[in-house]
């Protein structure tokens, strides 16, 4: 009876070996299987961590970009209240020198830059008299500029549409940043014939947003060195920003 009882006890020793590597396999298993999703637990927190960071990173950006923009809004507010003013008197004293109707004055004051309007004023305080053959020379003056000169428009809709012309061409298209304007501009002075020695670019807007006007003032400096570079010099590209001028 004792010899079957140790022959049992000696058979069960085997099995035992192999359930402690059984359970010691499972046991590593569960060790990877843990630090596998510690690691991807850690990654997780780390990538919420830089979102957060961006994210606080873009709002302050936003908050900057937000207060440039009221402060431009404000100068501009400024700026065209006191071109109003320049306008309003150069169209009185323009009326009182020509004897034309003051509306018809400020009409065709209508738009011009604060620059150009002070320009104005000067020359009608220095005119002693206003004689018929002063204008005309000026307007000869003006009519010598256009045929020497090829002068492109540029203007800025209320839509934020931005029309170039140069009669007969005429383009016209959006840009949200300055290279957009300059790849935009470029392209379709590609389509012209070979310009005159002289490129006048007069640069209005309405009542766009400031973006696109940003985009437009930033990129016609670039494309304006661009078209002179692809005419090897023999055309300058000079370019004015006249500034606010309401859509027609």
């Amino acid at each position: 009876m004792s010899r079957t009882r140790r022959r049992i006890t000696l058979q069960l020793i085997p099995l035992l070996d192999l359930l402690l590597i059984v359970l010691f396999a499972q046991f590593m298993q569960i060790q990877e299987v843990s630090k596998k999703q510690e690691l991807r637990t850690e990654e997780a927190e780390k990538a919420v961590a830089q979102s957060a960071a961006q994210l606080a990173a873009d709002r302050a950006e936003l908050a900057r970009l937000q207060g440039a923009i009221e402060r431009e809004r404000l100068t501009l507010d400024a700026s065209l209240q006191n071109a109003l003013g320049d306008r309003n008197d150069v169209a009185t004293l323009a009326a009182e020198m020509l004897k034309l109707p003051e509306e018809t004055v400020r009409k065709a004051l209508n738009g011009k830059s604060e620059e150009e309007v002070a320009r104005l004023r000067k020359l009608l305080s220095s005119l002693p008299s206003p004689r018929a053959a002063d204008i005309v020379h000026q307007l000869a003056t003006l009519a010598e500029l256009r045929r020497t000169c090829d002068v492109w428009q540029v203007h800025i809709d209320d839509n934020s549409v931005i029309r170039v012309s140069f009669p007969p061409a005429s383009t016209s298209f959006r840009a949200e940043s300055p290279a957009e304007f300059d790849r935009r501009l470029f392209d379709w002075f590609k389509t012209l014939p070979p310009p005159k020695s002289v490129v006048i670019i007069q640069l209005t807007w309405a009542d766009a947003n400031f973006g696109t006007k940003y985009a437009a003032k930033e990129g016609l400096v670039k494309c304006a060195e661009r078209m002179r570079k692809e005419r090897s010099g023999h055309s300058i590209f000079e370019y004015v920003v006249l500034g606010f001028r309401p859509t027609r």
